[in-house]
């Protein structure tokens, strides 16, 4: 996804109340053909495990309002 679909993603989140919490992981898998059911299947786990898997390979992210990126612990 580019910067102006991630913008308008996260206007998106304003309307939730709260502050969400992001992931993705894209960033361990990549953009590969499969990717939508490998997403489906980590919500799925996220779900029964109740907790948020960490953003993959999140160097420096960039300041997001609204929102808590999920981050790797220490």
């Amino acid at each position: 996804s580019g910067r102006r679909l991630d913008a308008c993603e996260l206007s998106c989140f304003g309307s939730l109340g709260g502050t969400p919490w992001v992931t993705s992981i894209k960033g361990a898998v990549g953009d590969v053909g499969g990717g939508g059911v490998l997403s489906l299947a980590a919500a799925c786990l996220a779900l029964h495990e109740q907790s948020v898997p960490p953003l993959a390979h999140l160097r420096t992210p960039a300041p997001a309002q609204g929102v808590r990126l999920a981050e790797r612990a220490g």
